[in-house]
């Protein structure tokens, strides 16, 4: 039988299955990298609409993660034009 030590106790493989699934969850998850290629805009924007409450996102250690069905929601009423929207009359 494998075991997995570590400074509190010893554990079973199923342990290390935990730690999958944590990673796996990050995948559902995008950076910030990420996150300025999708919207097409610089990086220190998508902080700033993040500082901005604009974007929901979560800061993890000292990354900021946004989900990524919340990108693709945000993104398809994004534009990144500055300025006035054009209106239809």
């Amino acid at each position: 039988m494998l075991y997995c030590y570590n400074k509190y106790n010893c554990c079973s493989i199923p342990h290390v299955k935990n730690r999958m699934s944590k990673i796996e969850l990050l995948d559902n998850y995008a950076g910030v990298a990420e996150v300025s290629e999708r919207l097409n805009i610089h990086p220190e924007s998508v902080r700033r609409l993040i500082r901005q409450g604009k974007l929901p996102a979560i800061k993890f250690g000292n990354k900021w993660l946004v989900e990524k069905a919340t990108l693709e929601q945000y993104a398809s009423r994004y534009d990144p034009r500055p300025g006035n929207k054009a209106t239809l009359l």
